[in-house]
């Protein structure tokens, strides 16, 4: 329902929603994010997660299984998605998790094509469903200097399957690290030749309310007025409107509007 809302009230950027698998039956779900993808006239992505918390499994009366049989659950999982987007005769399912008979789902996704798919890949397993299922996977790295490898483990595999890997993203959390450092980093990411094309992303300051105080507003007003523009080397058209963007999520962040356009 967030991301239908959002892609009835946008027309350019494609929405991921984020679902656990293990809650919510494939034929049902391909049915949803086909109509969503179609509200978004193909701009709906799905984030898959094989989940990991005990209390979120608690609350859905599932039981947590392996760390294994959850990535196995998943791969049958999504595998019943594609072939609901992609077949259109119906068709039975026989594996471990799942025995269906008669499947078939319609309308297809926008245009022919499958909403894009998106997954963390932290462990092994992780990484080799993602590197099978998905278009694009996440992995956590704390220390720049474990980046090689993990980059190039995760390219030779994609070479291995038909797919190129291009390493984009690098988040940054006002409250966790100054703006000093995260230019370094960055820097140090954009010269690396393993980050193609070095993407900043800020953690949901929403969902984590209580990281919000004047160190953390202080931090991004710094980074977005001073130092993110020389890291991406941003024409200043670009710059404004990536201000705006950032700051736009950062509900009540007290900046004068007419000024900075003025200037």
């Amino acid at each position: 329902t967030w991301a239908c809302g959002l892609l009835a009230k946008t027309k350019g950027i494609t929405t991921f929603g984020t679902l656990h698998v293990a809650f919510v039956n494939p034929v049902f779900a391909a049915k949803q994010m086909v109509t969503a993808d179609h509200i978004g006239a193909g701009r709906f992505g799905l984030n898959i997660v094989s989940g990991w918390n005990p209390g979120e499994f608690n609350m859905m009366g599932v039981p947590l299984n392996s760390h294994e049989d959850r990535y196995a659950y998943s791969r049958e999982w999504i595998d019943i998605t594609k072939r609901i987007w992609s077949e259109d005769k119906p068709f039975d399912y026989e594996g471990r998790w799942f025995k269906l008979k008669n499947v078939l789902g319609k309308p297809k996704p926008w245009g022919g094509e499958a909403p894009m798919l998106i997954s963390a890949g932290n462990s092994r397993e992780g990484r080799d469903f993602s590197t099978r299922q998905v278009d694009s996977m996440f992995v956590t790295v704390f220390d720049l200097d474990k980046l090689p490898g993990v980059v190039a483990p995760v390219r030779e595999i994609g070479r291995a399957r038909g797919k190129r890997f291009v390493t984009s993203f690098h988040t940054y959390h006002p409250k966790f690290i100054s703006p000093e450092k995260w230019l370094d980093q960055a820097e140090r990411l954009r010269d690396s030749g393993l980050v193609e094309k070095p993407t900043f992303s800020m953690v949901n300051l929403q969902r984590f309310p209580h990281f919000r105080d004047d160190e953390h507003d202080q931090n991004l007003k710094k980074l977005v007025q001073s130092q993110y523009k020389k890291v991406y080397q941003l024409s200043d058209t670009d710059y404004i409107l990536k201000y705006f963007e950032l700051l736009s999520t950062v509900e009540s962040f007290d900046f004068d509007h007419e000024k900075f356009v003025g200037t």
